[in-house]
């Protein structure tokens, strides 16, 4: 209900207010949940200085609530989002993983999207899987066929089906077949190849 100039007024104090004092983590995070209710366009600055530590948690995932409809543009933001994503703190990860599932992923960036591959939340992988998902190269196979051992059988069958779906996650998973000294291993990757034993090459097939 505020009008324009008492937004911007509003806004100007805690912005002021938020670079010249040391505030308490859980005052920090209200004060930027407003800054971020009243769409400062020059708030985005401090929202993104925030979401990476030494900021407490609080703190971080309240920036990154406010940065909901803000895009990476530059490659220091794009690391600082895949910071938070690899991270324990459910609200981190979540705010980080709402903004990252707009930036697209190609040949170019999966190296970004492969790293989240060993994030300690399942939620994470099984996000940069997605990701991964349609990215036909050597590298992804291999940090996809390295999925094939989680203990999480949703992120397994994820994985494995975006390895069926292209010749060089194919190649991946004969290869560890060829490899394999345990026998459950080993059954595992043949069921796992035959629905697409059609797609193998001579050599392979041989």
């Amino acid at each position: 209900a505020y009008t324009t100039q008492q937004r911007h007024a509003l806004a100007k104090f805690l912005m002021e207010s938020l670079g010249a004092k040391k505030i308490p983590p859980k005052s920090e995070a209200a004060m930027l949940r407003v800054l971020a209710a009243l769409h400062e366009a020059k708030a985005d600055d401090i929202f993104w200085s925030r979401i990476v530590p030494p900021y407490a948690a609080d703190v971080r995932a309240a920036a990154l609530q406010a940065l909901g409809n803000a895009e990476p543009a530059t490659d220091k933001r794009m690391q600082a989002l895949l910071t938070c994503a690899a991270e324990r703190d459910f609200q981190v990860v979540a705010g980080a993983l709402m903004i990252l599932k707009k930036v697209p992923a190609n040949a170019k960036n999966a190296k970004h999207w492969i790293k989240l591959l060993e994030a300690p939340d399942v939620a994470t992988q099984r996000f940069a899987v997605g990701k991964l998902h349609g990215i036909e190269n050597a590298q992804v196979a291999q940090a996809m066929l390295a999925q094939l051992r989680h203990p999480d059988r949703n992120l397994r069958d994820e994985a494995l089906h975006s390895l069926r779906g292209y010749a060089a996650g194919r190649a991946a998973v004969l290869e560890e077949l060829s490899e394999a000294a345990e026998v459950d291993r080993a059954w595992f990757l043949a069921r796992a190849l035959t629905p697409v034993a059609k797609e193998f090459t001579a050599a392979q097939r041989t």
